[in-house]
């Protein structure tokens, strides 16, 4: 038998991250990789559509956040990533899994050209470069506390550093899980010195 746990000996694994309006598109692309011989992980749940595991609002929220961690998981375990982007369109979940995959340092591969500068971010925000090296650490460190950290858009000054967050209830969070004093470590670890603030953008 295969050593399938030896990364060189097994197939490649490919995730597929992008909206499940493009249901269609997603079928097709986990056709192609697989028939390419790669290992697929793909979305297992089209909640656009209607079924009774998300009938009630209650139902639908609890899966919701259930898949979208377990989608990260699937990109921790996948040696790259590819975006199905029909049009070019990548929609915030997606902009979170990107940013997730580039904080681990998953190659990216999209099906349609696509903006590839830092999509996870807003518009004017400077993102450092050692920004996903400092998410990578924060990861193997806390989970939970990464997870977090891609909701929200770094900007760094050269002494603080800014997280902008457009989620109410971001802060209450952040202060629950540890995530302030995995990510101080995680820069203390790289060697950089910054203070951390955190800014609610929320529309009022």
């Amino acid at each position: 038998m295969p050593d399938t746990s030896n990364p060189q000996s097994r197939p490649r694994i490919v995730v597929l991250c992008g909206s499940t309006r493009y249901w269609d598109a997603l079928t097709e692309a986990n056709l192609y990789e697989t028939a390419a011989g790669h290992i697929v992980l793909a979305p297992g749940c089209n909640m656009k559509q209607p079924h009774p595991l998300w009938a009630t609002t209650a139902q639908a929220d609890r899966l919701k956040a259930m898949l979208d961690a377990l989608h990260l998981q699937k990109i921790d375990l996948a040696d790259e990533v590819l975006v199905v982007n029909p049009g070019g369109y990548i929609g915030e979940s997606t902009r979170r899994e990107i940013a997730y995959a580039r904080s681990l340092g998953k190659p990216l591969r999209y099906t349609h050209p696509a903006d590839h500068g830092t999509p996870a971010t807003e518009p004017g925000t400077v993102q450092p470069a050692w920004w996903p090296q400092v998410m990578a650490t924060v990861a193997r460190m806390r989970r939970f506390s990464a997870d977090l950290l891609t909701h929200t858009a770094p900007a760094f000054d050269g002494q603080t550093l800014r997280l902008e967050v457009t989620d109410p209830t971001f802060k209450e969070a952040w202060s629950a899980s540890g995530a302030q004093t995995a990510l101080e470590a995680a820069l203390q670890h790289h060697g950089i010195q910054a203070a951390i603030e955190i800014t609610d953008t929320t529309p009022e």
